[in-house]
């Protein structure tokens, strides 16, 4: 886990000179340990550091805003070593890791790391309206910031899916190869049985696009006789969307907007989507069967416009991208583009169009 950790230099009293310096060595150590991923043995330093008396406000802030990144560090790793229950308990690391972030902001208010740090700690908890008013106050102090940006956009995706309850998006990639065969199953008309033999004699073909990014489905979900691994799912979609394949373009938008495998970059997964989406919406080979990929980015398209997430909020061009996707069969689509002909928003209201458009699928 990487965060930038810093301590800057504060002009101080000489009396405060020892203390200063002793607190500076232990946040050094503290910011090794952090670096080195041994969170437990960061608290402890930063912790003694704290303590020490007559420390500078901001050095001491920059402390408690290190202590909140080790805090919420150790939480991760707990988190994937399967030893945190579900639930919320106050010993919970985020919660200390929410403590410590507010007292660096009560200690140095116009720091933009520690309302940043606030925020980390509340998207943490799942209460991303609060995460969000804090990314805000941040990045009013540095609006240039691409580290809050990218949080702030992040817990506004994730608000704006919870406000339509959509938890789990639909259209993010398969999390069992099960699941993949039945996604393959609607989309074609085809079985279940059917589909798992197709996807079997297309990955025979070893170097067509299409096994490329069933290969990529197999490591992304963990398959018989593979095993789950995010970098080699998202090198066979990188294979596929450089052969044009709109569902490899597809899927690596989504591993990429999500960081899973390659460096997060959600405005690069747009780009994907968009490349995606101008593909031709019928398959190639089969020109009555839908060409996968087209209609799921276009649905894509549409709720990073609607949401206003690394584009610009513009419920006209959601609108369109919705339409689009709907033409091409995504019921989501649909359902979105109903619901705003529903309420008039970014298209006329039209209450019967609205009717007929919801129930297109």
């Amino acid at each position: 886990m990487k965060d930038d950790i810093e301590f800057k230099s504060t002009e101080v009293n000489a009396v405060d000179l020892e203390n200063t310096k002793e607190a500076a060595r232990l946040k050094e150590l503290g910011n090794a340990a952090f670096n080195e991923n041994k969170m437990s043995e960061a608290i402890q330093y930063f912790t003694k550091a704290i303590v020490i008396s007559n420390l500078p406000s901001r050095d001491l802030a920059i402390l408690y805003s290190n202590r909140s990144a080790a805090h919420l560090g150790l939480y991760e790793q707990r988190k994937n070593e399967k030893r945190i229950f579900f639930g919320k308990e106050t010993n919970d690391e985020r919660y200390q890791s929410l403590l410590d972030a507010k007292q660096s902001r009560n200690l140095w208010p116009t720091w933009p790391k520690a309302h940043f740090r606030i925020g980390k700690s509340y998207s943490s908890l799942n209460e991303h309206e609060k995460a969000i008013n804090s990314f805000e106050r941040a990045l009013a102090f540095a609006p240039s910031d691409r580290a809050i940006k990218d949080a702030l956009d992040d817990s506004r995706t994730i608000l704006q899916r919870q406000l339509r309850q959509e938890h789990l998006d639909p259209l993010e990639n398969p999390t069992t190869m099960n699941d993949f065969y039945q996604q393959m199953s609607k989309r074609t008309g085809m079985s279940v049985e059917q589909a798992r033999l197709v996807t079997q004699q297309i990955l025979e073909n070893h170097d067509s696009a299409e096994a490329h990014v069933l290969r990529g489905h197999q490591y992304f979900c963990g398959d018989t006789g593979v095993q789950q691994n995010y970098e080699l799912a998202a090198r066979w979609y990188t294979k596929a969307a450089q052969q044009g394949n709109a569902e490899g373009l597809y899927h690596l938008a989504l591993v990429t907007d999500q960081g899973l495998g390659v460096s997060k970059d959600r405005r690069l997964a747009v780009d994907l989507l968009e490349q995606a989406a101008l593909k031709s919406p019928n398959h190639s080979l089969h020109q009555n069967k839908p060409n996968p990929g087209v209609a799921e980015a276009e649905h894509a398209l549409g709720m990073f416009y609607y949401d206003g997430v690394v584009v610009t909020k513009n419920v006209q061009t959601a609108a369109y991208w919705f339409r689009c996707g709907m033409d091409h069969g995504c019921s989501l689509s649909a359902s979105n583009l109903g619901i705003m002909l529903m309420n008039g928003e970014g298209l006329e209201q039209d209450l019967e169009q609205a009717i007929q458009t919801v129930s297109h699928h």
